[in-house]
């Protein structure tokens, strides 16, 4: 039978570059957090990544955070839905979303009834040079093959609903050419107007203050927005050019 929680929250790490350490870090930092959450809490939400980093020794994964135990799987080629076995290694195609939704959502059966997206990587806003950029294919998203893959996650494992949470863990996606390419898949868009630091967002902090509020969790886009929109407060120095 499967479960129908109130949220399902995928986050996806493009950490072949620079930022690979530092995604390392976040990782951990899931980890911490969904450790800390009681029964109660998690049977609010699942809880996945996606990581491609930059080493060549270490495999793209998928990790489920929804039970206590987090369990990690090595990305192979009978996972993939859309594209050829080596977009597994290549965070910057339309395909590894699309994919990692789909593995989310369908094969593993973490569905919800509120579904949130994170990006975490390299971005520049609508100028689309550096949009989940992946080193070791020399790659990136431009906007328009971003908000395909989107709209086919949307079509194929969302109901053909918009999702409820796009979220960017990156520079300079508050931008309005951004918000209007996305207005048909997203019903809330959570970004900063500037530059975001290496470490990116708190992922600990986010999910203790997501799933342990008061309030119903499909009421919490405001609260996600104000936290997430505070991290970038002072932090210009530090940043994901």
């Amino acid at each position: 039978m499967t479960v129908i929680k109130d949220w399902t929250i995928m986050v996806y790490f493009a950490g072949d570059n620079n930022l690979s350490g530092d995604m390392a870090f976040s990782l951990n930092d899931i980890q911490s957090a969904n450790g800390d959450l009681g029964t109660a809490e998690r049977d609010k939400v699942n809880v996945w990544a996606y990581f491609d980093g930059c080493s060549l020794d270490a495999p793209t994964l998928y990790i489920d955070y929804s039970e206590q135990i987090p369990e990690r799987h090595v990305v192979t080629r009978k996972d993939l839905y859309h594209g050829l076995v080596k977009d597994t290694e290549n965070s910057a195609s339309s395909n590894s979303i699309i994919n990692f939704v789909r593995w989310c959502i369908r094969s593993q059966k973490r569905k919800a009834r509120n579904y949130a997206l994170i990006f975490s990587g390299h971005s520049f806003g609508f100028f689309g040079t550096s949009l989940m950029r992946d080193q070791s294919s020399g790659r990136y998203l431009s906007l328009r093959r971003f908000r395909w893959a989107l709209e086919e996650s949307k079509r194929l494992f969302v109901a053909d609903k918009r999702i409820g949470i796009i979220g960017f863990d990156s520079c300079d996606m508050s931008m309005l050419e951004v918000g209007y390419e996305l207005t048909d898949v997203a019903q809330t868009i959570v970004a900063s107007e500037g530059s975001v630091p290496n470490s990116g967002w708190s992922y600990a902090q986010l999910l203790r203050n997501f799933v342990g509020g008061s309030r119903p969790l499909p009421l919490l886009h405001s609260r996600f927005a104000d936290f997430s929109i505070s991290l970038s407060d002072g932090a210009e120095w530090l940043t994901r050019p």
